[in-house]
């Protein structure tokens, strides 16, 4: 059996129970107001060929130019993109498609793979690379607001 945590380096991990008496609710900041919130994880999930790319992609676009959201409200504030798509090229599909919507693709950011320590690229695995993804985000200093986003595994938020 695989485990997400390295058994010989650190103790099984344990679960964290935090009585609600203890948290300070917090205001929602929105991205999108109602519906997409900074800092959150927003799931894009579906058969093939129901619109998952095009979702994802439209919130690129409108996130990196400061475009328009469908509901025809204005983004006030443009953000750099991190994106997988785990079905699509990049050269061939995602690029074309985002100038096509007009995104600022100097703000986006394609995960093309994950590479191991002899420098070897594989496939990104959201299932075992979340972590690495997270230090990758805290070592890229141009960026200046963090939103990925996914088409099966999405999430948006400014960071």
């Amino acid at each position: 059996m695989t485990t997400a945590w390295d058994e010989k380096a650190t103790p099984t991990p344990r679960v964290s129970l935090t009585c609600a008496k203890s948290i300070q609710p917090e205001k929602i900041a929105w991205i999108w107001p109602e519906w997409l919130a900074a800092g959150k994880l927003h799931i894009l999930a579906g058969m093939a060929g129901t619109g998952k790319t095009t979702i994802a992609l439209a919130v690129a676009a409108t996130l990196s130019s400061r475009g328009r959201w469908p509901d025809r409200t204005v983004c006030h504030t443009a953000a750099d993109v991190v994106m997988w798509s785990g079905e699509d090229d990049a050269a061939d599909t995602l690029v074309p498609r985002l100038l096509a919507m007009g995104a600022d693709v100097a703000r986006v950011h394609l995960i093309t793979g994950t590479m191991d320590d002899n420098g070897r690229l594989r496939g990104f695995d959201p299932s075992v690379d979340i972590p690495v993804l997270e230090k990758a985000l805290l070592r890229c200093s141009g960026l200046q607001s963090k939103t990925a986003c996914s088409q099966s595994m999405g999430f948006f938020g400014s960071h």
